[in-house]
């Protein structure tokens, strides 16, 4: 049972209020925001679906004070991010479309950062192109998006999603002379992936420490050592196991331990207390 606050919510209706929060956010919310906070929230809806890892957090946001902080915190951070973001889109775009262009845009962001470069966007040209044996592609769909970037590039040294949405309705299918439709734009995203380049993206300041607690936990659990009894604490491990196998949710992870300091000393002493429970004797 949760503990009752001494005023204001209890711990149980704040998280209650968190799951509900974070499951009414829609795929259009989701391709909206920038790209630390949609690994965010992608890797929270992926938790969302393990059920263990729930209870595990339930049982966390209760003993864990850090832990509270940062997802208050975190919750009123996701939300705002999320108004500004949608308020930026036009909501006349459908929202096949969006995601499309989404997954269009993240093929041209090499490195991650959430806009198009210089260098980026002559790798895209050079990739849209050449095809796989140095001959230009003749797709007509591709030389239009090689146009379009080349024009983007003109305007400004990078551009972020919004921007590039804007520009994007201008590739028109030929066919119709309507906007690429989701599948169209797809296939683009199909087309340029084998010919773009992949930069390494930078590693957190704190990512070597977080890569030996999710070792640390893998190999724990590959080793097969039983749980004792079904406490909150054989809850907490589950959970613990489950998430280490999720990638959406260790990239979440990942994030909020680099970026939210409250969320990095409740790992700490998550980890703390469930390194001496592993490694302690047993009668």
């Amino acid at each position: 049972m949760m503990r009752r606050a001494w005023f204001g919510k209890s711990n149980k209706e704040k998280f209650e209020n968190y799951l509900a929060q974070c499951s009414g956010y829609t795929e259009r919310d989701l391709a909206c925001l920038p790209p630390r906070w949609r690994t965010l929230l992608k890797g929270i809806k992926a938790g969302l679906c393990i059920p263990s890892l729930v209870k595990a957090v339930k049982i966390l946001y209760d003993d864990i004070l850090p832990l509270r902080m940062g997802a208050d915190l975190v919750s009123r951070q996701l939300d705002q991010k999320v108004l500004e973001a949608t308020n930026r889109i036009g909501q006349d775009i459908p929202d096949s479309q969006l995601v499309a262009h989404r997954e269009l845009f993240d093929t041209l962001d090499a490195d991650g950062s959430g806009t198009i470069g210089k260098q980026e966007l002559e790798a895209i040209n050079s990739a849209v192109l050449l095809g796989p044996g140095g001959q230009k592609l003749h797709d007509s769909v591709n030389e239009r998006l090689s146009k379009l970037v080349t024009a983007l590039s003109d305007d400004c040294d990078e551009i972020d999603f919004p921007e590039f949405l804007e520009g994007a309705g201008r590739l028109l299918c030929e066919d119709t002379g309507e906007p690429l439709t989701a599948e169209q734009t797809r296939q683009i995203v199909r087309d340029l992936m084998p010919h773009m380049p992949t930069w390494k993206k930078a590693d957190g300041k704190y990512n070597q420490r977080f890569e030996e607690i999710v070792t640390f936990i893998q190999d724990w659990e590959k080793e097969g050592t039983h749980l004792t009894g079904n406490g909150r604490l054989g809850k907490v491990l589950l959970g613990s196991f489950e998430a280490a196998k999720d990638e959406e949710v260790l990239e979440a992870l990942r994030f909020v331990y680099n970026d939210i300091a409250p969320f990095r000393v409740a790992g700490e002493l998550i980890f703390g207390i469930v390194s001496r429970f592993i490694r302690a004797p047993t009668t």
